[in-house]
Parts: C-alpha cells; sequence; structure tokens
C-alpha cells in the first residue's frame, strides 16, 4: 500500500472521522512508529504504528491565498 504522505516532526495532524481531534508528530522512530502529541483532551503523548496513523488521520494542510 503506498500512501501520499509521511509525517514529519512538528506537522499537525487532524483525525479523518473528526477533524476537531488534532494530534502534533513529536518524534518518528526507525520510520515504524510516530509519537504523537493529543490537543483535544489530556495531552498524553503516545506512539502510535506509522502503517495505522496514516490510515486513521490526516495532514493539516494550510490554505494559500
Amino acid at each position: 500500500m503506498r500512501f501520499a504522505h509521511t509525517p514529519q516532526v512538528g506537522e499537525l495532524w487532524a483525525y479523518k472521522h473528526d477533524p476537531s481531534k488534532m494530534v502534533l508528530v513529536l518524534a518518528i522512530t526507525h520510520g515504524v512508529s510516530v509519537l504523537t502529541k493529543p490537543l483535544y483532551n489530556d495531552g498524553k503523548q503516545g506512539y502510535r504504528n506509522i502503517n495505522t496513523f496514516r490510515t486513521m488521520w490526516r495532514p493539516v494542510i494550510k490554505e494559500t491565498q
């Protein structure tokens, strides 16, 4: 399966089913896991499998005019 975008440190990602839920990418470990900090609840950071992360989350794109 090919993905269009790989998470990068410092990016903001939104949950596909509820864009009001966002996480900040803090680190990528060996290209396998993503360390994220949720911005929608208690803010506890945690690791997520990178492939699962990309299927459930999408990068927040800043629109330019």
